[in-house]
């Protein structure tokens, strides 16, 4: 088992953030955190946009479709629905008499998906929650013909996390959450000479933040 922690590493880069979220969660707007929870204030749907690696690196994160759980007029909880940022590349290296003679195509393919629930729960003029993320994850690295280092892994994960989500207006809202990822690597080698060897590896590691998001309710 591998386990790693990014708490310290990522204390100096997200200083901003967390001065942030102290200016947005100390001085919550009092009537809509009271009616945080009233089916009749908040609309059924939301979309949430992950800014920890906008911050962290500059690309795109995570995104999150939310479809708002009521039960007996009470706002209860979010079934959510994400996906990260997807990559593909594909080249071609044509033969050249003015270098090595190549005809190689190379192939990089990565995507993630995210199926999840969390649980809302009133605590003074906060709206607090907490949940579970499920996780699959698909990555291929490949060169035709083959090198030594071509590989394939699918990957399963699970994580708990827990929340607190501002509104600083009907429709919009950030959310901050602490995870706990848990998730398996099944790893094949794809070069013909190893004869598809496989590894599992198993990583357990804690986010903080697991997801700092941007809400825009619809």
């Amino acid at each position: 088992m591998k386990t790693k922690t990014r708490l310290l590493n990522r204390a100096k880069g997200f200083a901003p953030l967390l001065f942030l979220l102290i200016v947005l969660f100390t001085k919550p707007n009092t009537t809509i955190a009271q009616k945080a929870t009233d089916s009749t204030k908040l609309l059924k749907y939301e979309l949430s946009i992950d800014l920890v690696p906008l911050i962290d690196n500059g690309q795109f994160g995570k995104i999150y479709f939310k479809i708002s759980h009521f039960k007996d007029d009470k706002l209860k909880g979010a079934y959510r629905i994400g996906a990260s940022e997807g990559t593909y590349w594909f080249s071609k290296n044509m033969p050249n008499s003015l270098v090595t003679p190549s005809n190689e195509t190379f192939n990089h393919f990565t995507a993630e998906v995210f199926l999840g629930y969390e649980k809302y729960k009133t605590v003074g003029r906060f709206l607090t929650y907490y949940g579970l993320d499920f996780s699959g994850r698909y990555f291929i690295r490949e060169y035709d013909p083959h090198y030594s280092d071509d590989y394939r892994v699918y990957t399963l994960g699970l994580c708990p996390f827990v929340g607190i989500k501002q509104h600083i207006s009907k429709k919009l809202s950030f959310a901050f959450e602490i995870g706990w990822e848990n998730y398996m690597d099944f790893f094949k080698d794809l070069h013909p000479d190893r004869n598809g060897f496989t590894s599992i590896d198993f990583h357990s590691d804690w986010r903080l933040p697991y997801n700092f998001t941007f809400n825009y309710h619809l």
